[in-house]
């Protein structure tokens, strides 16, 4: 019973760093200062937008990670983020402001769900790295950043342009106890012009 309620606290923190990096990236286009047009809201993800990652989490085995937009209002998107690996499975919908990018409300297995917002120190960012997933072929800005509450290292390989739903093609955390890497699968990315190559 012990073990089942560690290793359930562990993987929602896991769920949860997922979820929360994915809102972050596009709030991250801002702080980073990458060329984006002009616009009057940070998030501006469309209904049927959706992005699908592998998910490697060291002993705590291998999954998929996938998100969309199930819904649009005037002010907020709906995010649907599926998990699911080899020891554990999580349903989340998350509503965010598109001015920006506050998280809304958060409903975790179906129960509203208080959420802390991450914060992060960035630490480096280097333009231009050419990074190669399953999807395609990218270029992306990497970002290194350090968590505040915890100091936690994480690094991710933003493309704000091609990429839906904050862009993230790579990511990796690295903290005391365990390393998780997601990496970009799939995508529907929609636009007024023809999707870019690699998106399904």
């Amino acid at each position: 019973m012990i073990k089942n309620a560690f290793m359930k606290k562990i993987f929602l923190s896991i769920s949860l760093f997922c979820f929360s990096v994915g809102v972050y990236a596009d709030i991250l286009v801002v702080k980073v200062g990458l060329p984006i047009s002009s616009r009057n809201n940070i998030i501006e993800w469309k209904m049927g937008e959706e992005a699908i990652y592998t998910i490697q989490a060291g002993m705590f085995g291998k999954g998929i990670l996938k998100k969309k937009v199930i819904s649009e209002e005037k002010d907020a998107v709906c995010v649907d983020v599926q998990i699911d690996t080899d020891l554990w499975k999580q349903s989340l919908q998350a509503w965010i402001s598109k001015k920006n990018g506050h998280l809304l409300k958060l409903v975790l297995d179906g129960n509203e769900t208080p959420m802390a917002a991450s914060d992060y120190d960035i630490s480096e960012r280097q333009k231009e790295i050419e990074m190669g997933v399953s999807a395609g072929t990218f270029k992306t800005t990497q970002v290194t950043l350090t968590d505040k509450m915890d100091r936690s290292v994480l690094e991710t390989w933003l493309d704000a342009k091609n990429v839906p739903l904050g862009g993230m093609v790579k990511h990796v955390v690295q903290s005391d106890f365990i390393k998780v890497q997601l990496e970009l699968k799939e995508f529907r990315l929609i636009l007024q012009a023809e999707p870019p190559s690699g998106a399904f």
